[in-house]
């Protein structure tokens, strides 16, 4: 009899706990657009070859289509500039994505064209990044290395 309520007991706990893992990974759930989809605020650092130090703090945008505007002040080799930015971000449901844009100044003139790969985390609410590419208005290519991270600012859609 006492066997028997052990192993009662020993299943109905180890029940209990695989219905919570289960919940659990549920509750997470993939990555996608419409989870990435808010206001955060970001910051970058880093290098454009042969130019000089980079740095940037921003606001990105992006909605549950993937269309992503933003504006930041960066400093390159020590001159400020304004900043406009507009793109189009993938997510993945392994939660990496693709970002590709371009940069503007205040005026409307593109300053660059980018691409960008990113990493979220923190359930949605946050995302690493490293800039894959850069090409001036003429299509001549920066080398850079640029990276940074981005936090949630607005956590509508966080679950």
């Amino acid at each position: 009899m006492k066997r028997n309520i052990a192993r009662t007991g020993f299943v109905v706990i180890f029940a209990a706990w695989i219905v919570s893992m289960a919940a659990s990974a549920q509750a997470a759930g993939p990555c996608s657009l419409e989870l990435a989809a808010g206001t955060y605020g970001l910051t970058d650092t880093g290098t454009v070859v042969g130019v000089g130090p980079r740095a940037a703090v921003g606001i990105w945008t992006q909605d549950e289509a993937g269309n992503v505007n933003g504006k930041a002040t960066s400093s390159l080799n020590g001159t400020i500039f304004h900043e406009k930015f507009s793109g189009t971000a993938t997510v993945n449901p392994d939660c990496t994505g693709t970002f590709a844009g371009k940069i503007f100044d205040l005026s409307g003139n593109v300053l660059f064209t980018v691409t960008v790969d990113l990493a979220w985390d923190d359930n949605m609410r946050e995302f690493r990044f490293i800039f894959t590419s850069a090409k001036l208005p003429n299509g001549a290519p920066l080398l850079i290395v640029i990276n940074g991270d981005a936090r949630k600012l607005v956590a509508e859609n966080v679950q």
